[in-house]
C-alpha cells in the first residue's frame, strides 16, 4: 500500500492458498465507501476481501463453471451500490455478486459475436453504476453492457505493429 504521493505505507499477505494468502493475485478494487478491498486470485479461483489495513474479512469462489465458480478470475470492480463485478476469464463471463459474495447474475458467455465474450481481462463500472465496460483479449474489443447485462455498444480495437 502506498500513499497518494507514492510513499510506502504497508503490505499484507504472502504466497499460499489459505485465507489471507495469495496465488497469482490479478485484480484489486476498493468499495465506494473505502472500507473494503477486494482481490481476485487466478490460481486460487477466488475473491478475497480485506479491510484497508489488510485484515482478512471473507472469501468466496472455487474452481468451476457454476454460478459461484471461477476459472482464472482477473479484473474486478465495485459498483456504487456495492455489487462486485468479477471477470471470470476462463469461463468467458462476468459474474456479479453482492458485497458479501452472494451470486446475483452473469453477464456474457463464450463466443465471438456481439454480446459474447472471449478471454475477458478487465471490467469497469461507471460512476453511476449503469454501465459495465468489458475489455476482451480474444475479440480485441471493449463491450459496454447495461448493469442488467444488455449489450449497448461495441468498440473494436486495432493494433498497429511497427518493425
Amino acid at each position: 500500500v502506498f500513499s497518494s504521493s507514492g510513499k510506502y505505507l504497508r503490505k499484507w499477505g504472502k504466497s499460499g492458498s489459505t485465507w489471507g494468502t495469495f496465488n497469482r493475485p490479478c485484480g484489486i478494487a476498493i468499495s465506494p465507501d473505502g472500507k473494503l478491498v477486494y482481490v481476485t486470485e487466478a490460481q486460487n479461483n477466488r475473491v478475497q476481501v480485506f479491510s484497508p489495513t489488510g485484515k482478512f474479512i471473507r472469501t468466496w469462489g472455487k474452481y468451476g463453471s457454476d454460478n459461484d465458480g471461477f476459472y482464472w478470475p482477473r479484473g474486478i470492480d465495485v459498483a456504487k451500490n456495492g455489487n462486485v463485478y468479477v471477470v471470470d476469464q476462463g469461463n468467458h463471463r462476468i459474474q456479479v455478486f453482492s458485497k458479501t459474495g452472494k451470486y446475483l447474475k452473469t453477464i456474457g458467455s463464450v463466443g465471438t459475436t456481439n454480446g459474447k465474450l472471449n478471454n475477458p481481462l478487465d471490467v469497469a463500472v461507471s460512476k453511476d453504476g449503469k454501465l459495465v465496460y468489458v475489455a476482451e483479449l480474444g475479440n480485441a474489443r471493449i463491450q459496454v453492457f447495461s448493469s442488467a447485462g444488455k449489450l449497448l455498444t461495441v468498440f473494436r480495437l486495432s493494433f498497429l505493429l511497427f518493425s
